[in-house]
This record gives structure tokens, C-alpha cells and sequence, in this order.
């Protein structure tokens, strides 16, 4: 709005040029700064989308898997301490003024705007090896883009069956209570062996059923004598599953999303293809 002339870099890089010479972009600019501006992408959302994710999944393991115990008190000091050292480390014995820390974190953190005087500090690309690169990508992807899709749409299919099998299951299942009367030890060859609940039931006929549950970790989620709900087949009580809710789509979840994400880069590859043909 200045009338000035601004140029600002893409703050996602990759090894394959995400944009064509000439193609028109959205850039949002900060109306009382116009030096602060982003360019608007679909990757960043995509790696959003990524590390939310990744972070769902890390607080669901952590939910499944976390007991209040001395084992875990003693963990979480000791990680909690190595936390302290690592941010007394960085610590700085002179703290940044508001100012250098903005200065800071726009640097670090915000695209980088240039303006017209300072255009000759961008690292222009040579032409010659943006074009070296794309032809690079076309041949890899006349093979990465089928193969990426056949995947993700197999892993979508699996996820679609385990939720069929699922609801399958839970249609004829009838809920008891169980208790855990013993742990089974499950060799990994590692040495990191893991543990399973062995839980016993009674169902609505008063016979009395065993099994063994699939989740096993390291130390036990479960406990000798601990009370659990339980979900049994009505026909066959002897098909019987600990109750988790929602986690009992946990194989839905896992085969669905990984099939999702290869599909989306599938996608990727597949439009940075057609954006790599236009350009040649």
C-alpha cells in the first residue's frame, strides 16, 4: 500500500521447486507493517496438520499407557531434571530486551521480506539446477506417484475393514465386568519384554471365560486384581475384548490415517508433476 516493491520468501522449502515461474500466489501482508508478510500455502496447513496429529498421538500413548506409580514418579524427575539442565544451559546470563526478541523471533521464525534496495541478499536459484531438479523428481515420480496411491488407498481399505469388523463385533457384544488375575510376559527378543492383562469374566449365563488381552506394555498397563470392563460375543463368549471406548478403533485410526497421508502425498507429488511438466 506504500507503493513500494517487496519480495518475500515461501518459508517451506523443497528439493522440488513448489511453484512455477509466473504463477500467481496469495501473499498476506501486516496492513501497518509491510514488512511483515507471509506467503500463503497449502503446506503449511499440511504440516500443521502433521504435527497436531503427532501430538494427538503422542497424548493417546501417553493416556494408554501412563500409571501412577513409583516407576513413572521416578521417570518424570528424572526427565523433568535433564529438562531443568537443558534451559538452564540455554539460559542466557543477559536477557534480551522486548525489542531484540521480537528482532529475534522475526528472524527465526517470520518469512524473510526484502525489499528493492536489499534484493541482492536473496540466494537466487540458478536456473540450470532448478530445471536439473524438476526433470530429477519427473522421472522419480512416474514410479513414487502409483505406488504411494496402490499404499494409501490399501491402507484406507484395511482401516475401512477393521471398522466394519469392529462394529461387527460390537453389535453382538454384551458388556461384564472382569477382573485381571495374572500378567503374560511377552518375549520381544530384545530384552524389553512386555506385559498382558489376563482377565477373567463371568457372562450373563454365569459361565466363566479367560483371555488374554492384545495391548502389552512395558511396565504393565494393568494390575493383578484390578477391575476392568469387558466386551464379549452373546454367541461365542469366548471372542471377549477389554472395553477402551473410542481406542477400540485403534486399528481403523492407525491404517486409516497412514493411508490418508500417503494418498495426500500422492496428491503432492502428483501436482508438483504437472506443475514440473508445465515448466518444461
Amino acid at each position: 500500500r506504500d507503493g513500494r516493491k517487496y519480495y518475500v520468501e515461501g518459508s517451506v522449502s523443497s528439493s522440488v521447486p513448489l511453484h512455477a515461474l509466473g504463477q500467481e500466489v496469495t501473499v498476506l501482508i501486516n496492513p501497518r507493517d509491510p514488512e511483515r508478510a507471509v506467503l500463503q500455502s497449502g503446506v503449511s496447513y499440511a504440516l500443521g496438520f502433521a504435527l497436531a496429529i503427532m501430538g494427538l498421538a503422542g497424548i493417546g500413548a501417553f493416556w494408554m499407557t501412563f500409571r501412577f506409580n513409583i516407576f513413572s514418579l521416578v521417570m518424570a524427575a528424572v526427565i523433568l531434571a535433564g529438562l531443568g539442565m537443558k534451559i538452564k544451559g540455554a539460559w542466557r546470563q543477559q536477557p534480551l530486551s522486548l525489542e531484540a526478541w521480537n528482532a529475534y523471533k522475526k528472524a527465526t521464525l517470520s518469512a524473510r521480506v526484502f525489499t528493492e534496495d536489499a534484493r541482492d541478499q536473496i540466494s537466487w536459484a540458478e536456473a540450470l539446477r532448478v530445471r536439473s531438479a524438476v526433470e530429477a523428481h519427473l522421472k522419480a515420480s512416474r514410479f513414487a506417484v502409483p505406488v504411494l496411491f496402490l499404499i494409501g488407498f490399501g491402507l484406507l481399505f484395511l482401516g475401512y475393514h477393521f471398522y466394519g469388523k469392529t462394529e461387527k463385533f460390537l453389535q453382538s457384544a454384551d458388556l461384564a465386568t472382569g477382573t485381571v488375575v495374572d500378567l503374560s510376559r511377552r518375549d520381544s527378543g530384545d530384552g524389553n519384554d512386555t506385559y498382558s492383562a489376563v482377565v477373567e469374566y463371568r457372562d450373563a449365563r454365569g459361565g466363566n471365560f479367560k483371555f488374554v488381552d492384545p495391548f502389552s506394555s512395558s511396565p504393565p498397563y494393568y494390575y493383578a486384581g484390578q477391575e476392568v470392563h469387558v466386551l464379549y460375543n452373546r454367541e461365542d463368549p469366548n471372542q471377549a475384548q477389554i472395553d477402551r471406548g473410542l481406542v477400540n478403533y485403534w486399528l481403523t485410526a492407525l491404517f486409516s490415517a497412514m493411508g490418508s497421508l500417503l494418498v495426500l502425498m500422492g496428491l503432492h507429488s502428483a501436482r508438483k508433476r504437472r506443475i514440473g511438466i508445465q515448466k518444461t
